[in-house]
């Protein structure tokens, strides 16, 4: 669930105005020119100026373009989240599986060997007497 801002929560508001009035011009008026070698975008710098205006006019004003931001910062969550998870599982966790089951190292495999005969369970009762001493430090 989305946890936004009150309308009325004007140093908040500020604070992201202040945030989104360097980060769009850093972005896109510096780094993405100089990576991709393209000529520099004015938008960001006009975009910065219309936050700056809000931001000392009417802060309440920031809470739509708040809200817009949110929404589009959900959606990347969620993107990037099964990004990342499935690059961690089909590059790293099933590799690992596949690995350890041709090598005959799964955990779950010697288990099943020291499984107690005609049961379910791989409950294997203890020799050792319950004295206190045991009960005090188990390992």
């Amino acid at each position: 669930m989305l946890i936004l801002l009150k309308k009325d929560d004007h140093e908040n508001l500020r604070a992201f105005a202040i945030t989104m009035m360097w980060v769009f011009p850093a972005v896109f008026m510096l780094l993405l020119p100089y990576v991709f070698e393209q000529i520099i975008p004015w938008w960001p710098a006009l975009l910065s100026g219309v936050l700056a205006i809000l931001y000392i006019v009417h802060p309440s004003g920031l809470y739509y373009p708040y809200r817009v931001w949110m929404w589009i910062a959900l959606i990347l969550g969620w993107l990037n989240t099964r990004i990342i998870l499935g690059i961690a599982f089909y590059g790293l966790i099933l590799p690992i599986g596949i690995l350890l089951r041709i090598f005959g190292k799964l955990q779950y495999s010697a288990m099943s060997k020291n499984k107690v005969k005609n049961t379910s369970s791989f409950w294997i009762s203890s020799d050792k007497s319950k004295t206190k001493s045991n009960l005090k430090d188990p390992f």
